[in-house]
């Protein structure tokens, strides 16, 4: 506990380089003052886009004159003038009449009509140098808050009235990419923010891309989602007119009868043509029957229409779907299918220089805007070149201590021995896709599984058989029955004294000496959940899944990959970073390593988010067990931390003989406006689990907290042409560090971009220190730790984006969905999608989600099941 770490500036091997970033300097702040004003509309408008046309329409139609200068609206409740407004008749506030179509509205009565007051705040003038206090101290305060938020609004006035945006990307729609099958379309565009630096402020721009649903006639689109559709009778069936729905409810559409008049759909209404409404002065009349002396006849008088008002409303608005299209630039906000994964990152995608070229080229929309312009900023359109050091990597030992060394983020496993194999001496292998993978395709595989895992696969497979994926659990079942009987009959082979060692369930299954390979589909979800809920929950068995279409295209390095998870899975160990100064010193005595993580459900999902800790055994910080947990749904604070943390200290006491003297604590997923209340609550709860682990025995561990972020947009370059900071791929080199220049005040801080990308451009990953015990903020001892612990993710001959124990973390929150029982689990998603689609939505029954999730079985927590 009394050990020193080196707190030297700089430690031997260290280069220092020069990056460009993506970062623009902000030289002078706005010269004016704003007077802020609160915004209300009446009826209240749920929709920011439609927010902003009606507050539009009041400034450039309804009262020009009152808004010259134009004011600045965040599409909520507040907008910004650069002066004080003067409204009719004097006083602090007014209210207009506002519509969308015609000349402005006199009163209240017409169709569409919304009331805007705009009413002055007492808080009264905004200084945007009150951001002063931020950039140079570090204090973040409402003042400070809001005068960021103004410098945000300004800067994004002008792209958000021009084109689709979101809250901070703009996009053009010169480039897009159109996926008919999920009736959506892919679209480039830009981030951007002003951000917060030690003493200035910044604007940061990167590229984004968005997803929008597809523009055009209704029946068009749908005619692309529907696989196999021939012709438009395929829509009608119930099954397909539901997805339909689901698909359509809250697009906005305008029809051939409105012009650009736009309506949400609220629902489909099966045949619309047939469905009879009264017609003043003539009686009831058919849609079918109305639109042909109003407009045209009908071609598809059978075909289901577009409820285009809410059930709620006492005469539904039917259009039939032919005489409406789909307005362009709404953007999707469901998550997108893992289907289109590699359509989105080949269309994302940019190699480095080219993603600069994009970034300096959106410069030219900020040069264009009358806000940025009026408000007095200044803004350099030159990306920043900062100074960032270059860490040398560490050096990765395999078994008989042989050093291999790092190069461009990556080492040769060809050759080499494991540090610690774990022989694969029992394992059997289930194929449930033999219609693609036949029996002897099957046997080829294991065999170079068997010939890849070297010293692992001492015995080939004890069963392989082909399965039925409409009764999972009998297949394993009885594939796991087949296989004891094979021990067992081998048992009797044995001398009496080692017959114990062959008991199959105690102690080749319930010691994890067991593997099951199971053989998936390509898209097998429900197979998958199966397979994992009845192996890492229900009978504690190990499995490793192996997709056929990798399989049959899969070589040596595939089968090599796939050996180091079954022997990490196993309790072997692959290899370890030795060439870090900082962890060959904390050797010197016990220490342990955490990664925690919550994931939360997608958009508009009822279930409940997922929390995880893993943590260290070994001195080398590559073994780990883990945990996981259910909470509310969007819920950051890890609510069980601290009988997790208890759980862990207990666990590398019971596996070491002694307790840690540090605790280094990586939390993933935390956003900036969280970071206060995290560590508030979630160090307190550390701190609550080591009182209870060690009563009153003292010294206590010491705890070192640290944000890792992924989501940011800091981006950085080479300076074209220097060897010493640029990669072959004309990314920054693996290893760069930039810890001044564009990082946050507040807490300590750090980017580290620790891999190589295989394509386009390497993201790094922001390092945020809420509380260090153990090094007092000395950034780079931190700095070698994190770089080190991106070595020695047990899957991969690279490092990696994040430190391992987070991307294990990481992993665990999404392998835990498996662990919900599949029927238990669809039961209850059935039961909130129903509460929610009939207008209520209470919450969510955390008690019932509980008991269909199940725990890690007893014999897997100390294994890297989530491999």
């Amino acid at each position: 506990m009394s050990h020193r770490f080196p707190q030297s500036s700089q430690s031997p091997g260290i280069q220092n380089i020069t990056i460009i970033t993506n970062f623009f300097q902000i030289p002078r702040l706005p010269t004016i003052n704003y007077t802020q004003y609160d915004v209300s509309f009446t009826p209240p408008i749920p929709i920011p886009r439609k927010r902003q046309e009606f507050f539009q329409r009041l400034q450039t139609t309804v009262a020009p004159g009152t808004f010259n200068p134009k004011v600045l609206y965040d599409g909520r409740s507040i907008a910004f003038s650069p002066r004080r407004l003067e409204f009719p008749g004097g006083g602090t506030g007014c209210m207009w009449n506002v519509s969308l179509s015609g000349e402005p509205p006199r009163d209240t009565q017409g169709k569409g009509v919304v009331q805007i007051r705009l009413t002055q705040t007492a808080g009264g003038l905004i200084t945007p140098t009150d951001v002063n206090d931020l950039i140079l101290h570090g204090n973040s305060t409402p003042k400070t808050a809001t005068a960021v938020n103004l410098l945000q609004l300004i800067i994004s006035q002008h792209t958000n009235i021009l084109h689709t945006h979101t809250s901070r990307g703009y996009f053009p729609g010169d480039r897009s990419q159109e996926l008919r099958e999920l009736g959506i379309k892919l679209i480039a565009g830009f981030y951007h923010s002003v951000r917060p630096a030690q003493g200035r402020m910044l604007l940061q721009i990167d590229t984004s891309t968005t997803a929008v649903y597809l523009s055009g006639k209704v029946l068009d689109v749908c005619m692309n989602l529907i696989p196999r559709t021939k012709n438009l009778r395929d829509l009608m069936t119930d099954a397909n007119r539901k997805t339909l729905e689901k698909f359509l409810k809250g697009r906005r559409v305008n029809t051939e009868t409105t012009g650009k008049k736009t309506k949400t759909i609220y629902g489909l209404v099966p045949r619309a043509g047939e469905y009879q409404f009264e017609k003043d002065g003539v009686g009831m009349v058919t849609i079918a029957r109305h639109f042909e002396v109003t407009h045209r006849k009908l071609q598809h008088p059978t075909m289901w229409g577009l409820l285009l008002t809410p059930k709620s409303a006492p005469r539904p608005n039917i259009v039939p779907a032919e005489l409406c299209s789909i307005l362009d630039g709404q953007i999707f906000k469901g998550k997108l299918p893992n289907s289109a994964t590699r359509d989105i990152v080949k269309f994302s995608t940019a190699k480095p220089h080219e993603r600069l070229q994009r970034i300096n080229k959106s410069v030219e929309a900020y040069q264009a805007s009358e806000y940025v312009a009026e408000s007095g900023m200044m803004i350099n359109y030159t990306p920043m070149k900062i100074s960032a050091k270059l860490l040398p990597p560490p050096s990765v030992t395999f078994g008989g201590n042989k050093t291999t060394r790092v190069a461009d983020g990556k080492w040769n496993v060809v050759g080499q021995t494991l540090q610690s194999p774990k022989p694969l001496e029992f394992w059997a292998a289930v194929n449930f896709y033999p219609e693609r993978v036949v029996f002897e395709t099957a046997s080829r595989a294991m065999q170079s599984l068997g010939r890849c895992t070297h010293t692992l696969a001492t015995r080939p497979p004890l069963h392989m058989r082909n399965g039925n994926p409409q009764d999972v659990e009998k297949s394993l079942g009885e594939t796991m029955d087949e296989c004891a009987r094979v021990v067992n009959e081998l048992r009797e082979t044995m001398k009496e004294s080692e017959k114990a060692l062959y008991d199959f369930e105690k102690n080749i299954v319930g010691l994890g000496r067991f593997i099951l390979v199971v053989i998936l589909p390509d898209e097998a979800a429900t197979i998958l959940h199966t397979v994992k809920f009845w192996g890492d929950v229900k009978y504690g068995i190990l499995t490793q899944c192996v997709r056929a279409d990798k399989l049959l295209k899969a070589n040596d390095q595939y089968w090599n990959n796939v050996a180091l998870k079954l022997n990490a899975r196993l309790g072997g160990l692959n290899y370890h970073a030795s060439g870090s100064r900082t962890i060959n010193d904390l050797k010197k005595e016990p220490y342990i390593i955490m990664g925690a993580d919550v994931g939360h459900p997608g958009p508009r999902v009822r279930k409940p988010s997922v929390t995880s800790l893993v943590f260290s055994l070994d001195m080398h910080a590559t073994k780990y067990a883990s945990m996981c947990r259910i909470q509310n749904p969007r819920q950051e604070v890890i609510q069980d931390l601290r009988e997790m943390v208890v759980s862990a200290l207990k666990g590398f006491i019971a596996e070491n003989k002694a307790g840690p003297g540090r605790i280094f604590f990586f939390r993933d997923g935390v956003s900036e406006g969280e970071y206060e209340k995290i560590r508030n609550e979630e160090i307190r709860a550390i701190d609550a689990a080591v009182g209870e682990v060690w009563g009153a025995r003292t010294p206590k561990p010491k705890v070192t907290f640290v944000v890792v972020g992924k989501r940011h947009h800091a981006v950085f370059f080479p300076v074209p042409r220097d060897q010493d900071a640029g990669d072959r791929t004309g990314n920054v080199k693996a290893g760069c560090v930039v810890d001044e220049g564009i990082t946050r005040p507040g807490y300590p801080n750090f980017y580290l971009q620790s891999h190589a990308a295989i394509q386009g451009t390497s993201r790094s990953s922001n390092y945020i220190v809420l509380q260090d015990q153990n090094f007092n903020n000395h950034l780079p001892t931190l700095q070698d730790l994190a770089f080190a612990l991106t070595h020695v993710y047990a899957k991969a001959t690279r490092s990696v984006s994040i430190p391992a124990p987070v991307y294990y973390a990481d992993l665990v929150c999404t392998k835990a969905l498996l662990h919900m029982h599949p029927v238990g689990a669809a039961q209850l998603q059935a039961s909130d999608t129903s509460s929610v689609s009939s207008g209520q939505e209470p919450p969510l029954d955390l008690d019932a989600w509980k008991r269909v999730f199940g725990r890690v079985h007893d014999n897997m927590r100390p294994k890297m099941w989530f491999l």
